[in-house]
Formats: structure tokens, sequence, C-alpha cells
């Protein structure tokens, strides 16, 4: 019998945060990109849980088959969301492309390691599988993805350390809660395995990530809505870390108080609007 109370939850808060997110005009820049898929591989992620509660429960009536694929799908996309979790984080760090070829060779073994032990369960029974009386059981190397994640996670927490005048007080701050909620929410369920609170601990973390960070309307001018100083300064860093030639043209409107005191600030905002 398994505890969903959490995954529930953690589906609902990964559903409205896409919704948020694709409804707002967004800056385009690598780091909301994939801010917006690890958003899709988490909420992939605890949607797929709820259906294999329903379809475990009812696995006498259900394709043996059936239930490996979805099953698989899960541990793919929740073992994926850490992963995904590291690239935004370099894409922070780094501003261009993300990995050096030691990085990309560590993280390339990591992952085709996850997808190896998940894709050949059917045979081995290594993660899961399912009995000849078509109930679920937890293979006996299930503990060996968990160890993957936290490996995953220690590293953003290293490239954190060692990249930390790159990344502002916020951003360290967030990697750190973003491993102490995995971390904790790993150990919590595999000495509970029927209370259901990863989701829960990625969503959690991606909503604050969500809340201080990749808020589209941080990049946003409130009045005019156009993209504001703070998307400016994230361009000229990406340009001037990838050596990138280019050219500023500043505009300046002298005197353009004037125009709030003789015809009204709500006139100008409008000036400057059309402007």
């Amino acid at each position: 019998t398994y505890n969903i109370h959490y995954e529930v939850c953690a589906t609902i808060i990964l559903l409205v945060l896409i919704i948020m997110f694709l409804s707002r005009k967004r800056y385009t820049y690598k780091s909301d990109y994939a801010f917006l898929v690890l958003l899709f591989v988490a909420f992939f992620s605890t949607s797929s849980n709820l259906l294999t509660v329903v379809t475990i429960e009812h696995s006498q009536q259900i394709p043996v088959w059936f239930n490996y694929l979805l099953n698989m799908f899960h541990y793919y996309t929740t073992n994926a969301c850490v992963f995904v979790y590291l690239i935004y984080l370099y894409f922070h760090i780094k501003k261009s492309a993300p990995f050096t070829k030691t990085e990309l060779a560590i993280v390339s073994t990591l992952a085709v390691t996850d997808i190896v032990l998940i894709s050949a369960t059917p045979h081995t029974k290594w993660i899961f599988y399912f009995d000849e009386q078509k109930n679920y059981q937890s293979g006996e190397y299930k503990w060996l993805l968990f160890v993957i994640s936290s490996i995953v996670l220690m590293i953003c927490l290293i490239e954190t350390a060692i990249n930390r005048k790159v990344l502002s007080t916020i951003q360290k701050v967030l990697v750190c809660i973003f491993t102490v909620l995995n971390v904790s929410a790993v150990f919590i369920q595999l000495l509970n395995p029927e209370l259901m609170v990863i989701g829960f601990a990625v969503a959690t973390a991606l909503m604050l990530i969500y809340i201080t960070l990749a808020n589209p309307d941080n990049y946003i001018d409130k009045l005019t809505g156009i993209y504001n100083a703070t998307a400016f300064r994230e361009t000229m860093k990406s340009y001037i870390y990838r050596g990138n030639e280019f050219s500023v043209i500043s505009v300046r409107m002298e005197d353009f108080h004037r125009v709030n005191k003789s015809m009204g600030k709500e006139k100008g905002d409008a000036l400057l609007t059309e402007i």
C-alpha cells in the first residue's frame, strides 16, 4: 500500500509551474530551456509514478509488458531529473557549452549506467520485476539508482563550491537546498518504500528555483513589457564568456521628466511604452 498524497501534491505543483512558465514571455536563454525541460521531466516522473501505483495494484488484469514499460519510464524520468538539473546548473555557471571532456565522460558514464540498469531490468530483475503471480517486487540492485543520483547531486555541490564566485548567494543556497531535499527524500523512501516523497522534494525545490531565479518576470520590465537590465546583463555575460563580438546602442531621452510634469505620469508612461 503506497501513500500517494505527497506525489499528488508534487504533480499539481509541477503542472502549475509549467503553465505559469509557458504563459509568460520568456528570456530566451539556455538555462530557461533547461529549467523548462526539468519541469516536464519532473512532471512525467510524478505522474507516471501515480499511474504505476494503479497498474501495480491491478497487475492481475494488466499485461505484464505494459507494467514493465510504465515502471521503466518512471525510473528513466525520475533519474533524469538530477542530470537535467546538473545541466541547468552548468548553464548558470558557464553560460555556454556546459561540459569539458572530463566532465562529459563522468556524467555520460553515470547516465549510461542508469539507462543500462533500467533497460536490462526485464531480463536481469536488478531494479524491479513481476513474479509469477504478477506481483511487483524490488530488485536487489535498486539502490544503485539512488547512489548514482546522489553522486550527481554531489557533483552539483562540488561545482558550486569551485565556481562560487560566478554564482550569486541565492544560487548557492538553492543548490544546497535542492541537494539536501533530494538526498533526504531518497533515504526516507529507502527506509519507507511505501512513502512516495522524492517527487515532492523535487517539486518543492523547483518551486523555490522558479520563485527566486527562473521566473520569466525577473527579466521583463513591468511597465513596457520589454527585457530589462537583468536580461541585458545576462546577455553580456554570455557574450563576454564566449568571446563574441557585439555592439551596444544606447538611447537617452533627455529631460523626459518634463513630460511627466506637464502631462502627468500616466501620459509619460504611455509615451515611454510607445517609444
